[in-house]
């Protein structure tokens, strides 16, 4: 689907627009994303002013079954101008990545409220987007938003002035260790000028910009003073036992081990030893997606997996999660016995394009 006519925010795609643009392939993209419409809005209308590029607002983007196959229709009209794209809130960051992979997106700009970053990071509320194979799927809305910064090139902060400096501290804090390699701005309705420049790396296929991923990998993160964030990488070749994990999250929710806003990585788990699975965590929403199966056997069976969180309990999570895999016993009897253990149902796994199995 495609507007007709010229808008005000932007060109129409069935041809050139009254100003003499011509459509071109290499557009500078920034993108902007948030989860709440309204300042999200005024921050891409914001930026594409002191920028000087055209704007295709999420409005206009969201009247289209694909708002992403819009926004690759209509940016080739800003041209040498560069343009500003507003995605709804449905549409997946690392859709828009995978969309924009060949070169022309260079910045992502996330808006978050520092007012309610923890809050809305524990939240319960779910969104309903596009499925990928077709009609509509709930996604929650901490999920998205944790994703959206951890893949931001910027961070807008807004609302940062009604904070005390120790909450400040602690948003930062938080902010940093998610997205360690985004600039962080505290917003005050004027755009710093290098947040519309052109001169940044585009974003590729592959991306390591995630905080858990740095993790992972060994890279360092930045600290804030004050702001009482840790991390902690867990690796054992055990798999975990079914039971046994599901109490371990039962304590992590409750907080017994610290605050752990966010853990995600690779993991295993005894009833499923054929298959790798992708370890998702935020606030208080969990699940366990199917990474493949890539047919290995034991002797490759084990944990990846990063935690970020305030005031981390470090040697008691790192203790837990060992007492949530396999004791020596339990590992000795093989694949066969763990087969007929139950699973509990927070630990049923989605298989991408079948649901939950």
């Amino acid at each position: 689907m495609t507007a007709d006519g010229v808008s005000p925010t932007g060109p129409s795609t069935s041809g050139p627009s009254s100003a003499g643009r011509s459509p071109s392939d290499e557009v500078d993209v920034l993108a902007v994303v948030g989860v709440e419409p309204v300042r999200r809005a005024r921050i891409a209308a914001q930026v594409a002013h002191a920028a000087g590029r055209a704007l295709f607002p999420a409005a206009r983007l969201g009247m289209a079954l694909d708002p992403l196959d819009e926004a690759r229709a209509l940016v080739p009209w800003a041209a040498e101008q560069g343009a500003v794209v507003e995605l709804p809130t449905s549409v997946d960051v690392t859709a828009l990545i995978a969309a924009f992979s060949d070169g022309l997106l260079t910045s992502i700009v996330c808006v978050v409220d520092a007012r309610r970053l923890r809050a809305d990071l524990f939240g319960d509320q779910y969104l309903r987007r596009p499925a990928p194979g077709g009609g509509v799927e709930h996604v929650a809305a901490a999920a998205v938003l944790v994703s959206q910064i951890e893949y931001a090139s910027a961070v807008a902060l807004e609302h940062w002035q009604s904070l005390p400096p120790v909450d400040l501290a602690q948003v930062l804090d938080l902010v940093g260790h998610l997205a360690p390699t985004a600039q962080v701005h505290l917003w005050s309705g004027r755009p710093p000028a290098e947040l519309g420049g052109r001169d940044r790396r585009p974003y590729g296929a592959a991306q390591e910009r995630p905080g858990w991923v740095a993790i992972l990998n060994g890279d360092p993160l930045p600290t804030v003073p004050g702001g009482g964030v840790d991390h902690l990488r867990f690796e054992q070749v055990r798999p975990f036992h079914p039971g046994r994990l599901a109490v371990l999250l039962e304590e992590v929710e409750q907080g017994r081990l610290g605050t752990v806003v966010r853990s995600a990585g690779l993991c295993r788990l005894a009833t499923r030893p054929g298959t790798p699975l992708r370890w998702e965590h935020v606030g208080s929403m969990f699940s366990l997606l199917a990474a493949g199966d890539d047919g290995d056997d034991a002797a490759a069976i084990g944990q990846d997996l990063a935690f970020i969180g305030y005031d981390l309990e470090a040697a008691a999570l790192d203790a837990a999660l060992d007492r949530a895999t396999l004791d020596d016993a339990e590992l000795i009897a093989g694949s066969s016995t763990w087969s007929g253990w139950d699973e509990p149902a927070e630990l049923s796994v989605e298989v991408p394009g079948l649901g939950r199995r």
